[in-house]
């Protein structure tokens, strides 16, 4: 420990203003504000490609015995090992501390697996193994890290090259009095999440705090979310006392229990009931290690899980159900935890339940404005509901409020792309760029902009950069499959979507468009099984169940249509779609033990009501359900109003039904 000197840690994304310290052109800053008084600068360079990364630990009346500290501090850290970054420079410009690291090429942790999903279960092993025997290092020179987050790991370009950590032993605490507060400024909550509870209420950082962070890394490259959520420490802490995390192997199939075991144990609350150290660890991983390389692979190029089947595991959905009573049992105790209100929105988003997690959003945001990420997923709700904007309303907000955040102004531009307002579309990307020019999702927003464009070709380039360096990226598949069927290449959009779902099963937008596309190509039998494993994973989601119901209508199975039809209509209100399907499903079923002519009429005459009568989907509804009661006279008329506004766009069985009704014969689904 440092003792006495004060210091805190600015650990940042983003350069806010100039380092008194002139630098070599290329250099990058990784900063924020510094006092007054300090003259000298330099450039920031936006394409961040220079030697080293400026690191700078801003100080409280620092006393020339600190300053000594520090430097017999900082001599620790000149330690040679391929995962331990090399110092340039260091030194103190009026008070302040500062250290150059070189930099090397890769991905930060947090990015790659944004990009690429979660690594595959022996990639999770390998990394731990690294990561273990460079703090095991660390702890030997009496350093602890303290901060460990998928913020400062870096996944080198090499796959030779081991990880790089960052920010070793940085993380300082003042002990006065046998009572300690933690000094460091932390902008990115994610950093919260990672760290053990004895550093969050500030009683210091050991040995045992970085075992516990490192358990919380393993945990969320398993399973995608951290052990412990929370936007600040006091939440996160609370989160701590309300219940033990999920074991990772409730979360995903295939996780071996001995690296459960492993990782629960990590995270244990107690410093001593831990591991007794980085070595232990790593010898542990190193045993996985083994036994997992001779196990099937989950994953070939180490991301895009594809998780092994187990009929003793849960599925997806009962998992999130189970974590939603869990966070309702909690709220009905704490009605205004904000934090489990965002939570409790991730859960019904996963569940896609999208117009539900919009409204707990709102709830979040109202017992704590302060929850940038309950703004982020209204935000990115409202894009996949097309309230495209009241999202835009939202993005513009927070892009006002950080405009240096190249993810808010992309949202924007989605946002215009779906108005159509596709001059301020680019307008938000360039802005975008100017941002953050190496942002991987500018590529795929503008190739979206430039398809609602009709500027195919172009569009294709840009998924081309995508998919060069990931061949398998769904969303930019997803896009290159919408751009092909526009050009009529139906079976080169097909092998897209085969090739994002095999990828990535998990996908949800991949899967359910590859089951549209294969009922526009009248193959709807294959798409049984993708719509029955949509369900499975989203069973209250009303895009899977409409998506169903066309379907199972195709493949003359009205039972299951109508099913899933009584199943969703219990929340609907009048004129929904979903209400569309029973009404017709119930007038026209051949079943007769499950017709029901006059609910039918009731139904079909609400949603005519609630939709001004202008509808024709609902005008063929009701002129269904007349003609189930024998009443074809109002059959007749409904349906010849119906064909007038189709006009044009009347398929030939539609104009069959008029014929039908015209001779007294109701119309029955076979």
């Amino acid at each position: 420990m440092i003792g006495a000197f004060r210091m805190a840690v600015i650990l940042s994304n983003l350069a806010q203003e100039p380092f008194p310290v002139v630098l070599p052109a290329g250099w990058m800053v990784n900063g924020s504000p510094f006092p007054d008084g300090l003259t000298q600068s330099w450039k920031v360079h936006s394409d961040r490609q220079g030697d080293g990364i400026l690191k700078h630990y801003k100080g409280w009346n620092l006393a020339p015995d600190e300053i000594g500290e520090f430097k017999d501090w900082f001599s620790k850290r000149r330690i040679h090992h391929p995962g331990w970054p090399n110092e340039l420079a260091t030194g103190i410009t009026k008070g302040v501390p500062w250290v150059i690291e070189q930099t090397r090429t890769g991905d930060f942790l947090g990015a790659r697996m944004a990009k690429l999903g979660r690594p595959a279960i022996n990639a999770t092993i390998q990394l731990g193994i690294q990561l273990s025997r460079i703090l095991e290092l660390a702890h030997q020179n009496q350093l602890a890290h303290g901060a460990l987050s998928p913020g400062n790991i870096l996944i080198q370009e090499s796959a030779s090259e081991p990880c790089l950590l960052l920010e070793i032993g940085v993380l300082p605490h003042v002990l006065q009095g046998g009572t300690g507060r933690l000094l460091a400024v932390v902008s990115d909550p994610l950093h919260f999440r990672f760290m053990a509870p004895e550093t969050l209420v500030g009683r210091g950082v050991t040995n045992f705090s970085d075992l516990f962070s490192l358990g919380s890394l393993l945990y969320w490259s398993l399973t995608g979310e951290a052990p412990y959520a929370g936007e600040t420490p006091e939440e996160i802490l609370a989160n701590h006392s309300l219940k033990a995390p999920r074991t990772p192997p409730e979360l995903r199939m295939g996780v071996p229990q001995g690296l459960s075991q492993l990782v629960m144990r990590m995270l244990s609350l107690q410093p001593g009931h831990r591991l007794k150290s980085m070595a232990e660890v790593a010898s542990t991983l190193e045993r996985l290690s083994k036994a997992e390389a001779q196990a099937p692979p989950d994953a070939g190029s180490g991301y895009e899980v594809n998780p092994q089947k187990s009929r003793s595991a849960p599925g997806p959905a009962e998992v999130l159900k189970a974590e939603m009573d869990a966070l309702d049992k909690h709220l009905f105790q704490h009605p205004g935890d904000g934090s489990c209100l965002f939570k409790k929105a991730v859960v019904l988003h996963k569940l896609g339940c999208l117009a539900k997690a919009v409204e707990v959003c709102k709830s979040a945001i109202s017992h704590n404005p302060r929850l940038g990420h309950a703004w982020q997923l209204e935000g990115q709700l409202l894009l996949e509901m097309d309230e495209s904007r009241k999202s835009l309303d939202i993005w513009n907000r927070l892009s006002a409020a950080i405009p240096t955040n190249a993810l808010f102004h992309l949202r924007r531009a989605k946002a215009h792309i779906q108005l159509h307002e596709l001059d301020m579309a680019t307008t938000a990307i360039a802005e975008a760029v100017k941002a953050d020019p190496n942002f991987p999702e500018i590529s795929l927003v503008l190739a979206e902009l430039l398809k609602v464009q009709k500027r195919f070709e172009p569009a294709l380039d840009e998924l081309e950069k995508i998919l060069k360096n990931q061949p398998n990226q769904p969303d930019a598949l997803c896009l290159r499959y919408e751009i092909k069927v526009r050009q009529k290449d139906q079976k080169g959009a097909l092998a897209d979507l085969c090739a994002a779902v095999k990828a990535n099963p998990d996908h949800i937008p991949s899967r359910s468009a590859k089951s549209r596309l294969l009922m526009v190509m009248k193959r709807a039998e294959e798409a049984t099984e993708d719509i029955d494993d949509l369900i499975k994973r989203q069973p209250d989601c009303l895009d899977h169940r409409l998506l169903r119901i066309q379907q199972r209508l195709k493949t003359g199975d009205p039972t299951t249509a109508l099913d899933d039809a009584e199943y969703m209509a219990k929340d609907a209100k009048p004129g929904d779609e979903i209400l569309r399907y029973k009404a017709w499903l119930l007038a026209t079923i051949s079943d007769g033990d499950l017709r029901d002519p006059k609910m039918a009429l009731e139904i079909a005459r609400e949603g005519c009501e609630a939709t001004g009568w202008a509808d024709p989907d609902w005008l063929e509804s009701v002129a269904a359900a007349y003609a189930a009661s024998n009443q074809f006279e109002g059959a007749i008329g409904w349906q010849t109003k119906a064909l007038q506004i189709f006009d044009d766009c009347a398929l030939p069985e539609q104009k069959a039904r008029l014929d039908q009704y015209k001779s007294h014969k109701p119309f029955r689904l076979r």
